[in-house]
């Protein structure tokens, strides 16, 4: 598989990183694709629910990603996958611990976008 999208992917990551640490949304809308749907502690959401419900309240603290493997890729689809050790804080309630992440991506046009994300607890 491609070193090069498995690079691209993972920058991408940290782009996301980035607008959830910047709380922007513009930033954070323009990696999603318009199907998007995201699993996490807080149930399925779409890409609204992520921008509108859910930035303006999370505040991410860290999320420190590490083995990164690039699982399966294809002309327009992708999937990444990585490790990663992070705090965040909702409302009032600290989160931390260690959390597996898939990403699938999938490309619009020339643009990798994000059409699922889940973050699962490692226990």
């Amino acid at each position: 598989m491609s070193l090069e999208l498995k690079t691209t992917l993972m920058k991408l990551e940290e782009e996301r990183k980035a607008a959830w640490l910047d709380k922007n949304k513009e930033a954070l809308s323009d990696l999603l694709a318009d199907n998007f749907c995201e699993v996490n502690l807080f149930g399925r959401l779409n890409k609204e629910d992520v921008i509108q419900n859910l930035l303006p309240h999370l505040k991410l603290l860290t999320f420190d990603m590490s083995y990164f493997k690039l699982i399966s890729a294809g002309y327009d689809t992708a999937i990444l996958t990585y490790q990663c050790n992070g705090k965040l804080k909702y409302k009032d309630k600290e989160i931390s611990g260690d959390f597996h992440v898939s990403a699938v991506y999938t490309k619009f046009d020339e643009d990798w976008k994000i059409v699922l994300w889940q973050i699962t607890p490692i226990i």
